[in-house]
């Protein structure tokens, strides 16, 4: 008996196939809505292949596949690439940054931010694929968080820079800027306002905004009780370990004047140096792995810089033990990677190293949390959770620093999912909000 062998299809890089043979899957199109008058424009011209995979999924060409439709076409070019769906989000939105109807500055942030926040793809990855450095998407990370989609919608040549400022602003206070900044590009005859114009007016905004001389600002808390239940965008960007820069403008409002020196030696996204900027204090900001050109890489375990020296306040604001371990750098020196006992000789040893550097009368501020929930690593220590601020309360007070304020500055259930409620109901063990910070003088 003789059998026949089905023959294999073979899959060429580049080929002809039937419109009817695409699939069109609305997640891969990295756009908010097509075009009509590019998709009319394209029915008269030429175009390159557009791009699916080996299941005909479209990845680029949503507008050509419907003008070649329009124009009753039966048949269309495609070029065919053999990667998942995952790597299909990516590449749609690389494509068209490149060639046809470019990306709004919106449309490419909602993508970058899918693919870090949902599809794994770490901050260092993103940078590689879309050739940019790391600070390049946390900005665009940030733009999808804070920027209000309308203002996408009605202005056409809103840039990368003006997004990026304007997201520094709450979304209700985004279109105001940009019609100061309307004002401000007439003055100059002008058909629209340039980056530098909308940054110049966001500037203003928050300036004005930051003035407790006009009433109480939503920042300015009046108890010992400081909860936000966000970051204000205009400060630091998307980041671990990101605090809410209202938490730096209280602490600066309350405990120091204009023009006096800050140091932060945890910069992380830069909150410090934004809140110091817009507040008008000096600062020197350092980190052990910078996360943005105008933070300064140190290692803080070896002491602080000459050129802190006689500063007015030190803003601490360390890893939290080992909470965030796997988010931080792989370091075998970072504050986030050791074992409770060198955390604490760490601490203890930044503390007095705080005091040999403030000018007497300064102020060193440490905002920390307790651990509660790594039960693995708590239990090796032989407690039931790890006070962290009540140690490092007595490592002050031993350096010779006078207690000036306990601040209950609680985290929100957002860095809770679902899984750790249940668990903790379950368990019947209560969940760490509690966070500190301690304010001490060098008397």
């Amino acid at each position: 008996m003789c059998l026949r062998l089905k023959k294999k299809t073979v899959i060429k890089p580049k080929t002809t196939i039937p419109i009817t043979d695409i699939i069109r899957k609305r997640e891969i199109n990295p756009r908010r809505r097509l075009d009509p008058d590019y998709i009319e424009e394209l029915k008269n011209t030429s175009w390159p292949p557009i791009v699916v995979n080996k299941e005909m999924i479209l990845i680029d060409g949503f507008h050509r596949l419907e003008a070649a439709k329009k124009r009753g076409d039966t048949e269309i070019e495609v070029q065919i690439k053999d990667i998942s769906l995952d790597e299909a989000l990516a590449l749609a939105a690389k494509l068209n940054t490149t060639h046809g109807k470019r990306l709004t500055v919106l449309e490419l942030a909602d993508r970058i931010k899918l693919l870090v926040e949902e599809k794994g793809w770490s901050q260092q990855k993103a940078a590689a694929y879309f050739n940019k450095a790391q600070p390049w998407i946390n900005h665009y990370i940030n733009i999808a968080k804070n920027l209000d989609s309308t203002i996408i919608t009605r202005v056409i040549n809103l840039d990368y820079a003006s997004a990026r400022e304007l997201a520094k602003l709450p979304q209700n206070k985004q279109e105001q800027a940009y019609h100061l900044a309307q004002k401000m590009a007439e003055q100059d005859r002008q058909s629209f306002p340039t980056s530098r114009l909308i940054a110049k007016a966001v500037k203003k905004i928050r300036q004005a905004s930051l003035s407790p001389t006009d009433g109480n600002p939503d920042w300015l808390k009046l108890s010992t009780l400081w909860n936000f239940s966000s970051c204000d965008p205009g400060f630091g960007f998307h980041y671990p370990g990101r605090i809410p820069g209202q938490i730096v403008l209280n602490t600066l409002y309350y405990f120091t004047q204009p023009n006096a020196l800050i140091v932060d030696p945890f910069g992380g996204s830069g909150t410090t140096l934004d809140v110091c900027r817009r507040m008008e204090r000096r600062c020197l900001i350092y980190d052990l792995c910078p996360a943005r050109h105008d933070i300064t890489g140190h290692d803080i375990s070896l002491g602080f810089p000459q050129e802190a020296r006689n500063c007015d306040l030190i803003f601490l604001d360390p890893p939290y033990w080992r909470q965030k371990r796997s988010q931080y750098t792989k370091d075998e020196g970072s504050f986030s990677n050791i074992s409770l006992k060198e955390f604490n000789r760490k601490m203890e040893k930044l503390i007095i190293d705080c005091y040999a550097t403030l000018n007497t009368g300064g102020y060193a501020a440490l905002l920390l949390q307790n651990t509660t929930e790594l039960a693995q690593e708590i239990t090796q220590t032989g407690k039931y959770y790890v006070d962290h601020v009540f140690d490092c309360y007595r490592f002050f007070v031993k350096a010779g620093f006078t207690p000036v304020q306990r601040i209950n500055v609680p985290l929100t259930w957002e860095q809770f999912a679902g899984f750790d409620v249940k668990e903790a109901k379950d368990e019947k063990r209560l969940l760490g909000l509690v966070r500190d910070l301690l304010i001490m003088e060098k008397a």
